[in-house]
């Protein structure tokens, strides 16, 4: 494994920051390259950029950013991005990850936007839909299902605020002229939403993509009805969303509550994409046009028993891994993809004993065998695979993440690291983390541990690679 290549991000819409941000922070520190972004990402998420202390470089123009892209001393670097936009991505030299930026949405058509595809090495997906898609065009492609790393901080359930009134939130996507269920259902429905935002049964406020939303926002100020510039606000305050075409759909659906889907008589039912038209249509309440809405949200508004079923199927499907794992899982796929790209054959270790010999050999054959692991994501699954920890008796998994506490990995009880100084007897703390080893053995030190603080990676210089490819590859 190069320890010193760098992984580089683009983002050039805000959009796409928020789904790469996650995956970022899951990238070992000393992985971690350049963020390179237009001035106004930049601009909007300036405290985060400087509170992560990220290293970023900003352009005006997308040619002034390809150039500092493609610059000699940087193209050796791996490039994430979210998008797939023809002005940039066929002129990036580079080799260069996609990770999708929504639910896997695609169309039966011969849209030239998939042939760009063929420039990317490594395509990430949220689901095996997606997934079989691209696989179809690109048999040799390497196409990873990942999740939806952008929903991992909501991989809980956010509970309805229970306002009184609630909160009704309408979206709607830009009128995209690609096939007929891409256009905006905006002109069809902003009568009605008017006429919705004076009851005062509901607060309601509209959201809409970055691409249509100034239009929207000035429509709406004219009728004096709030809005919502970022979707983040929306899984944070509404109680109900209505939405078109988008895939933030199923990312409000993801946090447990209630959704609409406004259809549009342009919309076709006899022709099958797939996820929002139609296999997983059944996420939520279908309104087929105007004079239905009031009913529909108000059903919506019930969540009734088998509406709840549905959803929970569909989400769980369309975003395969809702445990919040996707970043790491991201993250864990870019670095083993890279791996396979760097590792000559004549540096493979014919000699490397492997994981389960090592740990036996430094730690249960030294009298170990009480231990905890501090980790819960995916190395360890890779390692309780290696049958590494048959040797131990492991009386927990430790993990600050609070929506795993409680949980279970595989046979093993997760728990907070400030608890491990109520279990007596334990003789080691086994460190499992690919992206944040160095600061888990910090975090274990500064408890108060004064036993053996054993990282897989740090304690095994000689075979930090051959354990790389072993859990990894």
């Amino acid at each position: 494994m190069n320890s010193l290549k760098k992984i580089d991000f683009f983002a050039w819409e805000r959009q796409y920051f928020d789904h790469l941000l996650p995956v970022w922070e899951k990238i070992p520190d000393d992985r971690k390259g350049i963020f390179y972004m237009a001035c106004s990402v930049n601009e909007i998420y300036k405290n985060i950029i400087e509170n992560k202390k990220m290293a970023v470089k900003s352009r005006q123009s997308i040619e002034e950013m390809v150039k500092e892209i493609n610059l000699p001393n940087e193209k050796q670097n791996m490039l994430i991005m979210a998008d797939n936009n023809a002005k940039y991505v066929g002129k990036i030299e580079r080799c260069m990850v996609r990770l999708a930026h929504g639910c896997g949405q695609t169309f039966i058509t011969n849209d030239p936007y998939y042939e760009l595809m063929q420039k990317f090495s490594l395509i990430l997906v949220p689901n095996e839909y997606a997934q079989n898609f691209f696989q179809n065009y690109f048999p040799e492609k390497s196409i990873e299902i990942v999740g939806c790393p952008k929903l991992d901080k909501w991989s809980r359930e956010l509970k309805r605020s229970n306002g009184k009134p609630p909160h009704i939130v309408f979206s709607f996507h830009f009128d995209r002229d690609f096939v007929p269920e891409t256009k905006t259902t905006w002109p069809y429905y902003k009568e009605k939403v008017f006429e919705l935002s004076k009851s005062l049964d509901w607060k309601v406020s509209v959201h809409g993509h970055p691409k249509i939303y100034d239009q929207i926002s000035l429509e709406c100020q004219e009728e004096g009805i709030n809005t919502i510039m970022h979707f983040e606000e929306v899984i944070e305050t509404a109680d109900l969303y209505v939405c078109d075409y988008s895939s933030t759909i199923y990312e409000f659906a993801y946090t447990g509550r209630p959704v609409v889907l406004l259809n549009a008589p342009w919309y076709r039912r006899d022709v099958e994409h797939g996820i929002r038209f139609w296999e997983f249509s059944n996420v939520g309440i279908n309104c087929d046009e105007p004079a239905d809405l009031k009913s529909c949200i108000e059903q919506a508004l019930i969540d009734r028993m088998e509406i709840q079923v549905d959803r929970e199927k569909a989400v769980k499907k369309v975003y395969s891994f809702i445990d919040g794992s996707a970043s790491e899982k991201a993250a864990t796929a870019i670095l083993a993809y890279e791996s396979r790209l760097d590792i000559p054959a004549e540096d493979v270790n014919t000699k490397y004993p492997g994981i389960k010999e090592i740990m036996y050999a430094q730690l249960f054959e030294k009298g170990i065998r009480d231990v905890v692991v501090y980790g819960a994501g995916e190395q360890t699954k890779r390692l309780i695979a290696t049958k590494a920890l048959g040797a131990f008796n492991v009386h927990a998994i430790l993990d600050r993440d609070m929506a795993k506490v409680g949980r279970s990995l595989e046979a093993y009880k997760i728990i907070h690291p400030d608890i491990i100084k109520e279990y007596e007897g334990i003789d080691a703390v086994i460190i499992s983390s690919l992206s944040f080893e160095e600061e888990m053995h910090e975090n274990v030190k500064e408890s108060g541990f004064d036993k053996i603080i054993y990282c897989i990676f740090k304690d095994n210089p000689l075979y930090k690679q051959d354990i790389f490819c072993e859990l990894y590859l």
